[in-house]
């Protein structure tokens, strides 16, 4: 349980952190908006998963960035072995992410290339993947975002909800 304290501390103090850093400013010349975004993750073998990240995404310019907190709870199969109490394992996942538009449908769809660096549980690990983006309105979007970890050789898909803070 102190473990669990202690990452969410973390969490919660990287968040605001990257939170602050996602203004409005422009990149690359061109406008971009601060975005949030709630996300709920599928792994293999794991019950459930939530995360959340923070940061800009271009209107104009092709390039995105984020950084964010996430969580997946897995079964303790082998409580024994560990010398724990039965229940689940909480892995915590740090990550800073960079995309790339490469498809754009004004008002219908944006298809982006992601790549990331994770701290998970304090080991790294690489991810690429795709974003496909479906605007709901101006400031709401859906999406989904299957990925690969390089290190683990594990997929994952997120299914995203963006809220743009203008």
């Amino acid at each position: 349980m102190k473990q669990f304290v202690n990452n969410m501390r973390r969490s919660i103090i990287l968040f605001f952190c990257l939170a602050a850093m996602a203004d409005s400013k422009s990149q690359c010349g061109e406008e971009s908006y601060p975005v949030i975004t709630g996300y709920y993750n599928y792994a293999p073998g794991s019950k459930f998963g939530l995360g959340i990240e923070a940061g800009n995404i271009g209107d104009e310019s092709n390039f995105g960035y984020y950084a964010g907190v996430k969580a997946n709870f897995y079964p303790d199969k082998n409580p024994i072995k560990d010398n724990r109490q039965p229940g689940n394992i909480l892995v915590t996942d740090f990550y800073v992410k960079g995309s790339w538009r490469f498809i754009r449908v004004p008002n219908h769809l944006s298809s982006y290339l992601v790549f990331s660096v994770h701290a998970i549980d304090f080991e790294s690990d690489f991810n690429s993947g795709i974003r496909m983006l479906f605007p709901i309105n101006s400031s709401l979007a859906f999406s989904i975002e299957p990925g690969y970890y390089f290190r683990s050789q594990q997929m994952e898909i997120n299914v995203n909800f963006h809220k743009i803070l203008n």
